[in-house]
Order: C-alpha cells, then structure tokens, then sequence
C-alpha cells in the first residue's frame, strides 16, 4: 500500500483518488478551495469516461446525468443541419453510452466515490482551504519538476507516485 497525496480535488484530482484507492492505497487529496460555491457549465461525457465511471459504481441518476440520444450540428447562418450524430446505439457500440451533465453534479458524485466509507478501499481523504506554497523535488522517484509556479492555472497539478501509475493502469482497465 501506498500513501499518495494528490494535490486538487478537482475532476481529475478526485478521479485519481478513486481509482488508487480502488488499487489499495491511502489517498489523502489537498483542495485549494472550500468546494461551497461550485459553479460550471454542462460537459459531456464521452464513452470513454463513462466506461470508467459505471464500474466505480457511479450513480447517474443521482449525478443527474442524462444519455444523449444524438447531437445536431446546424448552420449558424441558416439553421440548416449539417450534421446529425445518433447516440442511441453508443452503448452496444463503444461500451457506454454518451451523458450530458452538470459539472457541479459529476463533481458531487466523484466526491462521494473517492471518500464514501462503504467503498473498496481506504476512503480518500480531503483537506479543504489547502493551498499549496512549495513543493520538494526528490530525485529517488525521478518525479518531473512542476512548472515554477502553483495554481495559478485553472488546472491544479495531480501529484501521483510513480509506482502507482502502472499498478492503477492494470486495475481500471475495463
């Protein structure tokens, strides 16, 4: 068992915790923010992600999800379709079907995954109002050194021991 650290409790940061706790390991997940005024706009959820999510056990009516039944790409001048997807047919055909949803509401549901104490594993913990300062490079896991600033792009970095990548890569295959 590892001890991981995952700096962001953001999508991608809470998905991470997810699947390493799913492989056995400690999660701990430090959040910049308090996570009480979340806002963001309707994202998709592709297939790919989905085939993921399902077998974590994810809750999409409780995340409010939605599958698409298909997408109209119009004309801007005219209205016209140019182009006409049918989803219906996603699920037979890529393993999952396609979702719209809420960020806010993926959020929720990833939270709940990552730190909900009837899980596999060791629920992942997270530190609220955590930001950090400072980072110390060690060249025993020959971990990249971040870029030479912290936060101050919208997309926080996922520190993930290096080990814990290939072991995490097996284990969430579908």
């Amino acid at each position: 068992m590892l001890d991981v650290i995952i700096s962001g409790a953001g999508i991608a940061g809470l998905a991470a915790a997810i699947s390493l706790r799913r492989c056995g390991h400690k999660v701990t997940l430090y959040e910049r923010s308090a996570l009480n005024n979340e806002v963001g706009a309707a994202i998709n959820v592709p297939p790919n992600v989905s085939r993921f999510l399902l077998p974590w056990g994810f809750d999409t009516k409780r995340a409010r999800f939605r599958a698409s039944p298909g997408m109209y790409l119009m004309s801007h001048k005219t209205l016209d379709p140019i182009l006409i997807q049918d989803h219906r047919n996603n699920a037979e055909t890529y393993g999952a079907p396609l979702f719209f949803s809420h960020r806010v509401d993926l959020h929720e549901e990833l939270r709940r995954l990552a730190t909900d104490p009837d899980g596999p594993g060791i629920p992942a913990v997270i530190h609220l109002k955590s930001e950090a300062v400072s980072y110390v490079r060690t060249s025993a896991h020959h971990v990249p050194a971040p870029p030479p600033f912290f936060f101050p792009s919208p997309f926080p970095p996922t520190v993930l021991v290096p080990e814990t990548r290939q072991i995490c890569a097996q284990s969430t295959r579908v």
